[in-house]
């Protein structure tokens, strides 16, 4: 290998290096905004799961409301005389 050679080599290398270093910062860009859109989507996932609780609490409650109303309805059928005749 002569002078030339090596200085040729040594020049690539060096282009392939700055290359490398305008691509990292690219990804390092790409990642900052991966890292935000992923604590984001994490924050809509807790909103998501809080409003599927209270909806679930919600429908309970009528549940129950529905259920205690015709439980109330037969025992005050019943205890009014019911089927006697």
């Amino acid at each position: 290998m002569t002078d030339t050679d090596l200085q040729l080599r040594l020049a690539r290398a060096e282009e392939d290096i700055k290359e490398l270093y305008e691509h990292s910062d690219g990804f390092r860009g790409t990642m900052s905004q991966l890292n935000i859109t992923i604590a984001l989507l994490e924050q809509t996932l807790k909103n998501v799961q809080a409003a599927e609780a209270k909806r679930e609490a919600t429908n309970q409650r009528y549940t129950w409301v529905f259920f205690g109303s015709l439980i109330t309805a037969a025992v005050g059928f019943l205890v009014s005389g019911g089927l006697a005749i």
